[in-house]
């Protein structure tokens, strides 16, 4: 577990606690920011975890250079780029899902104005 993990953690407490505050006080900016935390927190847990994931595949595939032949190398700079392909494609994923939801919260905010 790396500090971007830690922190997204914490992020996320920190949201709950100020989103049930918002919610006890009746104050919707509260509740607000308390949900936004809870999402940057959710992201910066990801994206530490995405960072260790790499971290793992990159030791593994230096490794397996380090044993292997110069072909087993190539293998690993094409796993490498392939992993680096799923971890842009994830990243990317996650990001629409979280643009997805801050857009669902926003419509869901619209309809408790009306």
């Amino acid at each position: 577990m790396n500090t971007d993990q830690i922190t997204g953690k914490i992020e996320q407490t920190v949201g709950k606690v100020k989103e049930a505050a918002g919610e006890a006080l009746n104050n919707e900016k509260l509740a607000n920011a308390g949900t936004a935390d809870q999402i940057k927190g959710q992201v910066k847990e990801t994206w530490g975890k995405v960072k260790d994931t790499a971290a793992e595949f990159r030791d593994t595939a230096r490794a397996n250079a380090d044993v292997r032949s110069t072909n087993a190398q190539a293998d690993g700079h094409e796993q490498a780029a392939n992993l680096r392909e799923r971890v842009v494609a994830g990243a990317e994923n996650l990001k629409d899902k979280v643009n997805n939801k801050l857009d669902e919260l926003k419509e869901e905010q619209r309809e408790r104005r009306l």
